[in-house]
């Protein structure tokens, strides 16, 4: 099993391994998170270890995923990546998901998006990041919002929802929005001025009426 990556307080993100590809493979057959992810066809433990094995096989690599992992346990609870990177326009999309549905709402989401995001933004320098929601997933498009997201498009009747063209909403965020919600900037301020030297003693202009 890989070592984490990125560590939260309660999660931790790390590299998929081959050994996965079974867990994986349930998950994403299984159909109510098949419709979340729009996965159209059923996935063999074969075609997860061929994913597996293409995000390792190249530098840079045009996709990167994660799983995520409870700390306490290292129990795998999800997925959640970058995709479709354009490391010219310093952009990509960005995904996630939990599994079983009892892991989602405690906040474990949030905190993997969380690393996803300073590690995107801090780390490999990308510009913007973007993700799709289908209209009426209400979980999604609240999670996206909490995020920082902003809606910013719709691509209309885009995808088959259970037989009817529905909708996708197109949301996206800026670095700059990105270090203004994490107080990315405060935090450089104040670390500038503490590298500020101090004016000399010698420099400074005596208090008037102040008594030596």
């Amino acid at each position: 099993m890989a070592g984490p990556f990125l560590i939260g307080s309660r999660v931790q993100l790390r590299a998929f391994e081959e050994t996965d590809a079974p867990i994986l493979s349930e998950w994403i057959n299984d159909p109510e998170l098949r419709r979340a992810i729009i996965a159209r066809f059923p996935v063999s433990i074969k075609d997860e270890k061929e994913w597996i094995a293409a995000m390792s096989g190249k530098r840079p690599p045009a996709d990167m995923a994660f799983g995520i992992e409870l700390k306490r346990g290292r129990r795998l609870i999800g997925s959640v990546g970058l995709h479709q990177i354009s490391w010219v326009q310093r952009r990509a999309m960005t995904g996630i998901f939990l599994y079983p549905a009892s892991m989602r709402g405690a906040g474990y989401g949030t905190e993997a998006k969380n690393l996803l995001l300073d590690y995107a933004f801090g780390e490999l320098g990308m510009r913007s990041l973007w993700a799709d929601a289908i209209a009426g997933n209400t979980v999604s498009i609240r999670a996206l919002e909490k995020q920082g997201y902003r809606r910013n498009g719709i691509k209309r009747k885009a995808v088959l929802v259970r037989g009817v063209w529905t909708d996708l909403l197109y949301f996206d965020i800026l670095r700059e929005e990105w270090e203004a919600l994490r107080g990315v900037g405060k935090r450089e301020r104040v670390a500038r001025a503490r590298r500020t030297p101090a004016t000399p003693a010698a420099k400074r202009p005596a208090a008037r009426g102040r008594r030596t």
